[in-house]
């Protein structure tokens, strides 16, 4: 189980951290991801939750630069 662990990572190293644990599972295994994801807030939105997603995304450039962790949406998830 990886859990609050995917967003202190880039997408790249996000992937990596995912395909490693693939790897290790034994036969017939499934890892299970828990995190947070940001809302999806429409483009020009400065509703309360765009506030929090914007403040979230600016606290993980803070902790980890330009090349460090996200916040990243459903859509990001199911995408990747």
């Amino acid at each position: 189980m990886l859990c609050h662990v995917l967003h202190d990572w880039s997408d790249d190293q996000a992937v990596a951290i995912l395909r490693a644990g693939r790897r290790a599972l034994a036969g017939g295994a499934e890892l299970a991801v828990l995190d947070l994801t940001a809302p999806a807030p429409a483009p020009g939105e400065t509703g309360r939750a765009a506030r929090a997603a914007a403040s979230m995304d600016l606290y993980m450039m803070s902790l980890f630069g330009g090349s460090g962790g996200r916040e990243r949406t459903v859509e990001h998830v199911e995408r990747g």
